[in-house]
């Protein structure tokens, strides 16, 4: 009779509508996950931009310290006068936070030991923390010797290391301390004092320094536990050297 379904039909009618309802799902879920992949995709390159855009972003320096005369040496960078005594001796990696924080701390004071001439300081950079990082700052470092600016460079590279030390962020950093001039950008670039950077690694081993920051007064070690303070610092300089 027309308008009658026979349970033949009913149940082809259910397949059907089942085998449509399954593709509708398998639909949905591709979309689903072409969605996700996308959005994972953009918030990865989105965060890779935002982590390279951190990674160039250069912090200004908020005081550079004093100009002082600096000397280029086999195995370290002298500030102040050549006959100045006591000689302060002081290793770092750039990227050692416990360098940062004494930098932080009596880098001002050693400072001031070089500029009056009360010391001679010794800056010496070696690679501790990261063997190509480490010693590419440390070889830019090297090429402000011979300039007015080389304290400028050390509290800038300090400032930042959280940033990486491309062969660009370390042009940049000096650019931001004043250092600008076409030989040290092509020093930097060039990678000219990566021979000196390593001699004044091995000089710093040879001479038994293990660990950074160190600080030789005269050859002797300063207690470093002892030195939290300028004043500190200082009386424990004198108590080395009488």
């Amino acid at each position: 009779m027309a308008g009658k379904v026979s349970a033949k039909q009913v149940t082809q009618h259910r397949l059907v509508a089942e085998a449509a309802e399954r593709a509708a799902r398998e639909r949905r879920t591709r979309i689903t996950r072409v969605v996700t992949a996308v959005t994972v995709l953009a918030l990865a390159v989105g965060g890779g931009v935002w982590w390279q855009v951190q990674r160039s972003a250069i912090d200004e320096v908020a005081d550079p310290g004093p100009s002082v005369s600096s000397e280029l040496l086999a195995d370290g960078i002298a500030l102040g006068g050549a006959n100045s005594r006591p000689v302060v001796d002081v290793y770092l990696d750039f990227l050692c936070p416990h360098c940062a924080d004494l930098e932080e701390r009596i880098g001002d004071t050693i400072a001031d030991l070089a500029v009056s001439g009360d010391a001679r300081v010794v800056i010496h950079p070696i690679t501790l923390i990261d063997p190509a990082e480490s010693a590419r700052s440390a070889a830019a470092f090297g090429c402000a010797a011979g300039s007015d600016g080389v304290l400028g460079y050390q509290r800038g590279l300090f400032d930042n290391a959280g940033g990486g030390f491309s062969t660009e962020r370390l042009v940049a950093i000096g650019a931001s301390v004043g250092l600008t001039d076409a030989a040290f950008v092509r020093c930097v670039q060039d990678g000219t004092q990566a021979g000196w950077a390593a001699a004044v690694d091995a000089a710093a081993g040879e001479r038994g320094v293990e660990g950074t920051p160190t600080i030789l007064v005269d050859g002797a070690e300063l207690d470093l536990a002892a030195t939290v303070t300028p004043a500190a610092f200082m009386a424990e300089l004198e108590a080395l050297t009488g």
